[in-house]
C-alpha cells in the first residue's frame, strides 16, 4: 500500500507539472504571437521589428525543445518535424559554398560572373545564393514561425483550444483597430501606414492581408459554433451564438477591406469548414441529408467561387505580369535558384524595361513563382512535400478523427492553412511576419491535434484488444 500511494504521488506531480510547464508555454507563445500581430505586419522582409520578434522567438524555441526532448516522438511528429527540418534546411544550404562548377550551372550565372569580371570583382566563392547577407536574413526571419509550429506541437489539453481563440482575438482586435484609424485626423501617428491611402488595413500595411485574417477569423468563429451547437443541445447553454455573431461581424467587415480575393476566401473558408465538420455528423446522425445534397452545395460553390477567381485573374493583368516575368526569371537561373531574399534586385535587373515602373516590385504576387525564381528545384521538392503533407493532414481530419473535440481544432486550423496557400497564387500573406507566424502555429496546431487523435485510436484498439488476448 505505501508503494502504491507513492506511485500515485509521482503520477500526480508529473502531471501537475506537465500541466504547469503547458500552461507556461501557452503564455509565452501567447506573447509572441501578440508581439508579431502587433509588429509583423509589414511587407518589408527585414525591420528592426523583426529583430525584436526573432530574438523574442528564441525563449520559446528552447521552451518547447525542452518539452520536446521529453516526449516519444510518434510518426506523426516525425513528419512534422521533418517538414520543419526541410524549410531550414533550404535556406541552409544556399549558404554553403559550391563547388565552382555548380555554382555556375545555369543560363544567367556564367553571363553575371563576366559581368562581374569586367568590373574587376572575382568570384572567390559561389553558393547557391547569390546574395548570402539576404538569405541569411530569411533564414532568421523563420525564427517566430518556427517558434509557435514548436510550440503548438506540444500544448495539451485545452490550451489548444485556448491558442486558437487568442488567434480569434487578435483578429478581431486588428479590425477594431482599423475602425479606430477610421477616426482619426489625418498626419495622426497611429495612422501606420498610410502608403495606400486610408484604408482598413489595421495592423497590416496591405489591407489585402486584413482581409485574409478576417476570413480566418470567420472560419475560426463558424468551426467554435458548429462545435457550440453541438454541446448546447446535450448541455445547454447559449455561449455558442456569440461565435455566430463573431462569424458574421468577420463577414460584414470583409468588403471594407476593398479585397476581391478576400471575399472568395472567406466563402470557400466557409464550405470547406462546414462540410470538414459536418461529414462525420451526417454519418452519425439520424437526420442525415438528402442523398448528395451538401456534396453538390460544396462542388457548386467551389465552382462559382473558381469562376470567379478565373475573371478577377484576367482582370488584375499587373499580377499576371510579375508572377509570368518571375517565372522566366527563375528558368535562367535554374536549377539552383538566386537565394532566398533575392527578389527585389533580380527582378528589378533582369525584367523586361518596357514593364518598368517608378516604384520597387517587392513581391511576385504569386509566392510559388517567387519559390521557384529564389529556390529553384530544391525549393519546388520542398514545397510539394509540404503541400503533400497538407493533403495527408486534410484526409485525417475528414476521415478518420473521430473526436469532435480535436477535430473542430484541426478543421479550423487546415481550413485556415487552405485559405492561406490559396491566397498566394496572387498575393504574397506569408511574407509577412503576422502571417507568416500564424501559419506557423496553425500547422504546429493541426499535427498537434492529428497526433493526438491518431494516439487515441490506438488506445481505443488496444483496450478492445485486451479482453480478447485475456
Amino acid at each position: 500500500m505505501p508503494a502504491r500511494r507513492s506511485s500515485d504521488r509521482s503520477s500526480t506531480r508529473t502531471r501537475y507539472l506537465t500541466t504547469a510547464s503547458s500552461r507556461g508555454l501557452l503564455l509565452a507563445m501567447g506573447l509572441l504571437l501578440t508581439l508579431c500581430w502587433m509588429l509583423g505586419g509589414v511587407t518589408v522582409d527585414d525591420t528592426s521589428a523583426d529583430e525584436l520578434l526573432q530574438l523574442a522567438a528564441l525563449p520559446v524555441i528552447a521552451w518547447a525543445t525542452w518539452r520536446l526532448s521529453a516526449e516519444r516522438i510518434s510518426r506523426t511528429m516525425t513528419m512534422a518535424l521533418a517538414l520543419m527540418a526541410l524549410l531550414i534546411a533550404l535556406p541552409l544550404w544556399q549558404l554553403l559554398p559550391l563547388p565552382h562548377a555548380l555554382g555556375m550551372a545555369g543560363a544567367a550565372r556564367p553571363d553575371l560572373a563576366a559581368d562581374l569580371a569586367v568590373a574587376g570583382v572575382p568570384i572567390a566563392k559561389t553558393h547557391a545564393s547569390l546574395s548570402v547577407l539576404a538569405t541569411e536574413r530569411s533564414l532568421w526571419s523563420l525564427l517566430p514561425a518556427l517558434a509557435l509550429f514548436l510550440g503548438a506541437l506540444m500544448l495539451r489539453g485545452q490550451a489548444v483550444r485556448r491558442i486558437l481563440q487568442l488567434v480569434l482575438g487578435l483578429v478581431l482586435a486588428s479590425a477594431a483597430f482599423a475602425f479606430y484609424q477610421l477616426s482619426l485626423p489625418d498626419g495622426s501617428s497611429l495612422l501606420l501606414y498610410t502608403s495606400w491611402g486610408r484604408n482598413f488595413g489595421g495592423v497590416f500595411v496591405n489591407p489585402n492581408h486584413q482581409g485574409t485574417a478576417l476570413a480566418m477569423g470567420a472560419v475560426i468563429a463558424l468551426a467554435m459554433f458548429m462545435d457550440g451547437r453541438r454541446r448546447a443541445r446535450q448541455h445547454g447553454g447559449y455561449r455558442h451564438w456569440l461565435y455566430a455573431a463573431v462569424c458574421a461581424s468577420c463577414f460584414a467587415m470583409i468588403p471594407m477591406v476593398n479585397g476581391s480575393a478576400a471575399v472568395l476566401l472567406l466563402l470557400v473558408g466557409l464550405v470547406a469548414v462546414s462540410v470538414t465538420l459536418g461529414v462525420r455528423d451526417w454519418k452519425s446522425s439520424r437526420r442525415k441529408p438528402k442523398g448528395m445534397v451538401p456534396v453538390a452545395a460544396a462542388i457548386l460553390m467551389g465552382m462559382v467561387v473558381l469562376s470567379s477567381a478565373v475573371a478577377w485573374q484576367r482582370v488584375d493583368q499587373d499580377r499576371q505580369i510579375f508572377a509570368t516575368t518571375t517565372v522566366k526569371i527563375g528558368k535562367q537561373f535554374a536549377p539552383l535558384g538566386t537565394g532566398m531574399g533575392t527578389f527585389v534586385p533580380i527582378y528589378a535587373q533582369y525584367q523586361d524595361l518596357k514593364q518598368a515602373r517608378s516604384e520597387t516590385i517587392n513581391h511576385a504576387h504569386d509566392e510559388y513563382a517567387q519559390w521557384w525564381l529564389e529556390g529553384g528545384v530544391p525549393a519546388l521538392l520542398v514545397l510539394a512535400a509540404a503541400l503533400g503533407l497538407f493533403g495527408w493532414t486534410g484526409w485525417q481530419v475528414l476521415a478518420r478523427m473521430p473526436s469532435r473535440r480535436l477535430r473542430t481544432v484541426a478543421a479550423a486550423s487546415w481550413t485556415c492553412l487552405l485559405l492561406l496557400l490559396l491566397h498566394s497564387v496572387v498575393d504574397f500573406p506569408l511574407r509577412t511576419t503576422t502571417l507568416m507566424a500564424t501559419a506557423g502555429l496553425l500547422a504546429g496546431l493541426l499535427f498537434n491535434t492529428v497526433n493526438a487523435s491518431r494516439r487515441e485510436m490506438d488506445d481505443d484498439q488496444d483496450r478492445e484488444a485486451a479482453p480478447q488476448r485475456a
